[in-house]
C-alpha cells in the first residue's frame, strides 16, 4: 500500500530488523527525553535492539509487524497481536507504534495503525487496546485516532514508576 506521500506500508520481514531498530532506538530517544530515566534510555541501544528484532522477525509468531518505508529506508513500524492483559477485555493490542521524529505529521502513523487494525480485524478481532505512557506527547494521537481510555496502571522502568493508560477500538 502506498500512501499520498510515497510512504509504502508493508508486512515486516527478518531483512528489516535493522531499519526497525534504528525507528526503535532513534524514536525513543526523541520521545521519552525527560519521560523515562536517563539511564534507561542509554540502555536503549542499537545493538540490543537489532538482536531483539532479528529474533522477533525469524521466529515464527502471531505477532503482525508492519513497516512504513520511504524509498529503502523504514521510517515507521508498528507490532500487534493477541492481547496480552487480562484486565483490558480487548482481544487485539497494538505493542509499539513508532515513526522517526523527522517523519512525524505525514499521516505514516495513522496509515499504520489503520493496516494492522485492519489486518487484526481479518484475523476476526473485533477490538484493539494499546498501552501507553500517560506522559508520553503521543497521547493526543491515540485520542486523535478515536482512543477511548479503557484502564490505567502503574509500570516501573529503572527506579522510575510511570503512569500507562490503555486506549481501546472497536475494529
Amino acid at each position: 500500500m502506498i500512501t499520498q506521500s510515497g510512504i509504502s506500508i508493508r508486512q515486516g520481514t527478518s531483512g528489516d530488523a535493522e531499519g526497525i531498530a534504528r525507528v526503535h532506538v532513534d524514536s525513543w530517544r526523541e520521545t521519552y527525553d525527560g519521560i523515562l530515566p536517563p539511564r534507561v534510555l542509554s540502555a536503549q541501544t542499537y545493538a540490543r535492539r537489532l538482536a531483539l528484532w532479528r529474533q522477533t522477525l525469524s521466529r515464527d509468531t502471531d505477532r503482525l509487524v508492519m513497516v512504513a518505508e520511504a524509498g529503502k529506508q523504514i521510517v515507521g513500524f508498528a507490532t500487534s497481536g493477541r492481547n496480552r492483559n487480562a484486565a483490558v477485555p480487548f482481544t487485539a493490542e497494538m505493542y509499539t507504534l513508532y515513526v522517526l521524529p523527522e517523519w512525524q505529521g505525514e499521516g505514516i502513523g495513522q496509515e499504520l495503525f489503520r493496516e494492522s487494525s485492519r489486518r487484526l480485524s481479518a484475523d476476526g478481532h473485533k477490538n484493539l487496546a494499546t498501552w501507553v505512557l500517560a506522559d508520553n506527547p503521543s497521547v493526543g494521537f491515540y485520542e486523535w485516532l478515536g482512543g477511548i481510555p479503557v484502564a490505567e496502571r502503574d509500570e516501573r522502568f529503572g527506579m522510575a514508576v510511570l503512569r500507562q493508560r490503555a486506549y481501546g477500538w472497536w475494529i
